[in-house]
Parts: C-alpha cells; sequence; structure tokens
C-alpha cells in the first residue's frame, strides 16, 4: 500500500465517531446492494488513516469481497 505512516483518527485530528458513522455507511450501502463497493482511505499532512475497503469485487453477490490491493 501507501508509504505514508497510518495514524489514528484522533493524531489527525478527526473525530473518530464521524469517520466511524463513514465506515458504517458504506458497510450497509454494500451490504444492501445500493453500492457494489466502496474504499474509503483518508489522510491529513504526512499520514494517513488505515484505508477500509467494503463490498465486493465484482456484481455477483457470491463474489469475493473487495481485495485491498
Amino acid at each position: 500500500m501507501s508509504g505514508l505512516p497510518i495514524a489514528t483518527p484522533g493524531e489527525l485530528g478527526f473525530v473518530p465517531e464521524r469517520i466511524q458513522l463513514a465506515c458504517n455507511l458504506l458497510s450497509e450501502w454494500t451490504r444492501t446492494d445500493q453500492i457494489p463497493a466502496a474504499a474509503l482511505c483518508v489522510g491529513r499532512g504526512s499520514s494517513m488513516l488505515k484505508p477500509r475497503f467494503f463490498g465486493r469485487q465484482m456484481l455477483d453477490p457470491s463474489s469475493r469481497p473487495l481485495r485491498k490491493d
């Protein structure tokens, strides 16, 4: 992945509950097929949050989860 160091939401000046809300929404949207897949990658300055991945690689419901690469 990235060469940027991983930090916590608080270390980057983000409200952790808001980051979690975004993750919850993406998880719900992919679980209910409102969107097939999503990735959340947030950075500030020279650091970033650990990337999060949601959904499937393909539209087929039996498809594998989205890969981290």
